[in-house]
């Protein structure tokens, strides 16, 4: 989906930025996923994806996302 610009804002589109609501079931394996990543990661390896088919619904909806990772509190790197 492209950015919304402030000439569309009011043109319908915002309903497409909604985040999905996730549960927190959903929350949870995010947080499994991203930690066998860093694991694979630090073991040298490419992280493994998860297989689609075994998600739960809430994280087959299209949604962007921002990550920040901080050590001790300080800023050590962000994507999105």
């Amino acid at each position: 989906m492209a950015p919304l610009r402030s000439s569309e804002a009011s043109s319908g589109r915002e309903s497409e930025l909604r985040a999905p609501q996730l549960m927190p079931s959903d929350w949870e394996e995010l947080l499994v996923i991203a930690a066998n990543a860093v694991l694979d990661g630090l073991a040298g390896e490419r992280p493994h994806p998860p297989a689609i088919h075994e998600l739960p619904e809430g994280l087959l909806q299209p949604a962007g996302v921002f990550v920040t990772h901080t050590v001790s509190g300080e800023l050590n790197g962000c994507i999105g």
